[in-house]
């Protein structure tokens, strides 16, 4: 075998979470994957009890974000949840799949978390999601993490930077 046929190639993605509030088409066009937080919404009626109340997760946040924001400003009360340490390990396995990870091709994963200082739950949620992906690869896979120490258009900042680069 030569030597430049065992030679293993490396290709390189950038993920993030929704907390950066990247846009759909963007992400598509940019080869940049992104990881939903399920999020909770509570309506309430004119009583001030909830009528309404559903959990889902978005894979584009526009076409709701009218009845979103307005919600917020009628009362309404919206929760994020974090993704579990699996499915992240699933998100990240995903996404290099998507990649093209194979016996000859090893993928860095470069991931823009939202600031620990903000949800250090979800950073060390991210990280140990990231070591379970790694593990399972066997070495195909490398996840490396950077805390924005950030949210929202800043993330996005360091996310659109980082594709930049």
């Amino acid at each position: 075998m030569r030597k430049e046929e065992r030679k293993m190639r490396t290709k390189y993605i950038i993920t993030t979470d929704s907390c950066a509030d990247v846009r759909k088409e963007w992400c598509e066009r940019e080869g940049v994957e992104v990881a939903f937080f399920p999020w909770s919404w509570e309506v309430k009626g004119s009583t001030g009890l909830p009528v309404e109340y559903t959990t889902t997760y978005l894979d584009d946040f526009e076409p709701m974000a009218d009845k979103f924001y307005r919600g917020l400003a009628s009362g309404d009360i919206v929760r994020t949840s974090l993704i579990t340490k699996e499915g992240f390990a699933e998100f990240f396995k995903g996404a290099a799949l998507k990649a093209g990870t194979s016996d000859k091709t090893k993928v860095i994963i470069w991931h823009i978390c939202m600031s620990s200082g903000l949800s250090i739950g979800t950073w060390d949620t991210v990280w140990k999601g990231a070591k379970i992906a790694e593990k399972e690869s066997g070495g195909k896979v490398t996840v490396v993490i950077s805390d924005t120490k950030a949210a929202s258009l800043t993330q996005r900042l360091c996310v659109e930077k980082a594709v930049e680069m």
